[in-house]
């Protein structure tokens, strides 16, 4: 029962930080200074939960953001 306890903490927070980013990027807020490759991490996850074929093409698309994402960071 504390496993699926912790699970479900877990799944909550990553949907709150899911949440945010989208409130975030509404109101015009920078997200510069985010963890942007965790945001993307975060957002796979809980796609591939509510759909596994979009999990895959999210998955897909978030490898080429998070290259991206370095590519500009590191340079």
């Amino acid at each position: 029962l504390e496993f699926r306890r912790v699970l479900f903490r877990s799944f909550l927070n990553k949907l709150k930080r899911i949440k945010n980013l989208r409130d975030a990027i509404a109101h015009h807020v920078p997200i510069l200074d985010r963890n942007i490759p965790k945001d993307l991490d975060y957002l796979c996850e809980l796609t591939n939960l509510l759909s596994p074929i979009m999990g895959e093409e999210t998955q897909t698309s978030s490898a080429k953001l998070k290259k991206r994402h370095h590519e500009l960071t590191h340079s």
